[in-house]
């Protein structure tokens, strides 16, 4: 809110507030780093004259260069402005809370229903122009297309260095049955779009091949199992979804199950989510290599995400307190 702010140029008060309000779909980059939450904040508002705002899409705030804006006792925005400013806004559920709810059957939640694929919330997707996380969604279609794919393309714990070690990379993306597949594939695409959205595509891949690195090493080492066929895109995609929980602390899984023609809907924050999630893997880990589930994949790959994020807050961090010495 602006509740004593008045702007040098009054005409531009209302469609500067309307677009101060609105969803941030501008993907043109702001000049700086927010320093509240140290992400990159975006051009919210452009009035083709020397007023400019940015503003965060993570935690909203709003920056206006010195000279843009001036604030008066007693005054607030002009033409009706204030109108537009309080009006009421929905409230919103506690980021740690659960939320158990129902509503009617349609296809849509039927078919999350069954398959156990939640759906995303409370996370805006800041720009249009992520392509990458579905070059890797493609990849791993077409890698596990042949009816021996997993042999050729597997990582084999007795032999890892076969094909001059490039079964390291084509494991990642070659996966051992339609169900593996597809469950991946959605979740490296419910993960993958906003964190390449955030930390840009070149990054964002830097990560997912850490992490799935990281993952088939941990498995090599960790599971005393010579004749182990290592397949799937777990890794990356587990450091991934710890990178994004951390980064968006809002956002939500939602879980359907239905019942006849009544859907009930699950909401838990993603964080609380992956916990529980990880928990259970180190539980279940095991090194005998009996379960075909490269639990400690996952593993590897979350510690992975964990570093990437604390190196990344701690970049951003430093690049905030350069920002404001120089302001």
């Amino acid at each position: 809110m602006f509740p004593l702010a008045s702007l040098n140029r009054i005409p531009e008060a209302v469609p500067l507030v309307r677009a101060l309000l609105a969803p941030v779909k501008n993907p043109t980059l702001g000049k700086k780093l927010c320093p509240i939450c140290a992400k990159r904040m975006r051009l919210a508002y452009t009035g083709g004259g020397t007023l400019e705002a940015d503003r965060c899409p993570y935690c909203h705030l709003v920056w206006f260069d010195k000279g843009e804006i001036r604030f008066e006792k007693g005054k607030r925005l002009a033409y009706g402005a204030e109108k537009i400013i309080e009006a009421p806004v929905p409230a919103e559920t506690p980021a740690d809370q659960a939320v158990l709810s129902g509503d009617w059957l349609t296809v849509e939640t039927a078919l999350h229903g069954v398959l156990g694929l939640p759906q995303e919330e409370n996370v805006e997707l800041v720009r249009d122009k992520v392509w990458l996380v579905y070059v890797l969604v493609g990849l791993c279609i077409v890698f596990s297309m042949g009816p021996h794919s997993a042999e050729m393309c597997g990582l084999l714990a007795k032999n890892p260095w076969r094909y001059f070690g490039a079964t390291w990379i084509t494991s990642i993306f070659v996966h051992g049955g339609i169900t593996h597949l597809l469950g991946n594939g959605y979740f490296l695409w419910l993960y993958g779009d906003n964190v390449e959205d955030f930390l840009g595509t070149w990054a964002f891949l830097e990560l997912f091949l850490l992490s799935a690195l990281a993952g088939s090493a941990a498995s090599l080492l960790l599971v005393h199992a010579p004749n182990a066929l290592y397949v799937g895109a777990s890794g990356g995609i587990m450091g991934l979804a710890v990178f994004y929980g951390l980064t968006f602390p809002r956002a939500k899984l939602s879980f359907y199950f239905p019942i006849v023609i009544f859907a009930f809907r699950l909401k838990i924050p993603t964080y609380v989510y992956l916990l529980v999630f990880l928990t259970l893997e180190y539980v279940l880990a095991d090194r005998r290599g009996t379960s075909n589930v490269g639990h400690f994949s996952h593993l590897g790959g979350a510690a992975v995400g964990i570093i990437y994020w604390a190196l990344t807050e701690r970049r951003e961090q430093r690049a905030v307190r350069r920002t404001a010495k120089t302001v």
